[in-house]
């Protein structure tokens, strides 16, 4: 049987997540725990897998015997999993792990170890050194860690906000790129905003299978020659309704769902690419850009507006704009107590009074967010992203089990972007922020499906 595809195990382990979330306890539930887990990624854990097993520790004096241990479960010569109860110390967890591996033949020797108390996910790459967490929430944002179960050639762990300022320095080396090339002005900010877009795409499913976009700029030629042609192409059918198209237009093109809205609709210049900045493109297409925060936005628009200057003049040309990084950590400082706290104090008290609880419904359509100098969106973004989770539980509670045959769960959700506005100076960086909500958007109505 062939493995699933990472959307459909996305979507598994969004149920998985969902039906475990209140799991706590490791002689109760770890077994079936694991079980379920496995076959997210279409294993069956009765032939994959070895629960219980017991080896010899090594012992702590020199010549002396170890005690016996069991490992949770088990993958020969790829796996230990050390499991606990939800809140234990999984540091001591993967240190009895690696006493287990130590106990193990040479043969039976993992690559892998997970560490776990439920609510949160700790996977240890021995091979490569490297060492990722996530809590079970996020599961479904980190399906691609676990791809060395079905997979010959496992992928790379990467870090746990795959999406951080690593992206930023990537997109902006691309940038300079293409400004040393004097491409610049409205056309770069555009261009610029439309790969931001796929770059997300890509790694979220809205391009079909992972990694369409990046095979696009992967076939072309190694010198970039037929880059910038290549992606005025693509653009072009990302803006054309599927039956609009040519009837033979290439099929890797014609892979790609049309983009509703006014994202690539924009006539604009297109680059000429060398060697050089398509080796820079592909190295932003190969980050993993599923977990994208928002906040992130910020420090890209800074990079870009410090490589449009001279050194001595970035700094004054960001106190000028007002363009300073927030982070989202003190976003929510201020969202919070400005009208989130009072809307999830309600909701508290709602839960078990129907009509009230509905009202509360009612009213979040009709909350207005303005920010009167938006920058790259991030206030509106995080504010629209508290909200539409704050919907979502709203939802959960007010209609529950009574809608089990309702298709789409999207049309219960009444908050859109169109409740969030801004006003901005610089067009790049509005560009950015509506970039930003779409994606926003998007990540939303995953999480409420």
């Amino acid at each position: 049987m062939p493995a699933p595809s990472l959307n459909e195990i996305r979507r598994r382990l969004t149920a998985f997540a969902r039906e475990w979330k209140d799991a706590a306890r490791e002689n109760a539930d770890a077994k079936l725990f694991w079980a379920r887990f496995y076959e997210c990624y279409g294993i069956c854990p009765e032939s994959a897998t070895i629960y219980e097993k017991a080896v010899e520790k090594l012992g702590g004096a020199k010549g002396s015997k170890g005690s016996k241990g069991f490992i949770d479960s088990f993958i020969p010569g790829l796996l230990i999993v050390e499991q606990k109860s939800r809140g234990k110390n999984l540091d001591a967890a993967f240190d009895q792990a690696t006493d287990y591996f130590l106990a193990l033949p040479e043969a039976e020797r993992p690559r892998y170890i997970i560490t776990c108390d439920f609510a949160n996910f700790r996977l240890y790459d021995l091979k490569d050194k490297k060492e990722a967490q996530c809590t079970l929430a996020d599961l479904p944002k980190r399906a691609q860690w676990f791809s060395f179960l079905i997979e010959q050639e496992p992928q790379r762990i990467t870090e746990e906000s795959p999406i951080n300022r690593q992206a930023a320095y990537a997109v902006s080396r691309l940038h300079e790129a293409l400004l040393r090339a004097n491409f610049r002005g409205r056309d770069l900010e555009i261009f610029l905003t439309r790969l931001l877009f796929c770059f997300f795409a890509d790694d979220t499913g809205i391009f079909g299978a992972d990694g369409g976009f990046r095979r696009v700029v992967e076939q072309t030629r190694a010198d970039g020659n037929d880059t910038g042609a290549r992606l005025a192409e693509l653009f072009d059918t990302l803006n054309t309704p599927e039956n609009e198209r040519q009837s033979n237009l290439d099929e890797t093109l014609a892979a790609f769902a049309y983009i509703n809205g006014s994202l690539f609709a924009e006539r604009t210049r297109i680059p000429a690419f060398d060697a050089n900045m398509r080796a820079q493109l592909i190295a932003c297409a190969e980050l993993d850009w599923s977990g994208i925060s928002p906040a992130i936005f910020g420090a890209m628009f800074q990079g870009v507006l410090e490589a449009h200057n001279p050194d001595e003049t970035r700094q004054a040309t960001r106190r000028e704009l007002g363009a300073h990084y927030t982070s989202e950590r003190n976003i929510l400082r201020l969202i919070d107590p400005l009208f989130m706290d009072d809307l999830r104090a309600e909701f508290d008290k709602a839960k078990r009074n129907k009509p009230r609880l509905q009202a509360l419904y009612d009213r979040l359509p009709e909350i207005q967010c303005f920010d009167p100098a938006c920058g790259c969106g991030n206030f509106l973004v995080i504010a629209y992203r508290e909200l539409r989770r704050l919907e979502n539980e709203i939802i959960a509670q007010l209609f529950g089990m009574d809608q089990r045959g309702l298709l789409d769960v999207l049309t219960l959700c009444r908050v859109r972007v169109s409740q969030f506005h801004g006003i901005e100076i610089d067009q790049a960086a509005a560009h950015i922020a509506r970039v930003a909500l779409w994606i926003t958007d998007h990540q939303m109505n995953l999480e409420s499906a």
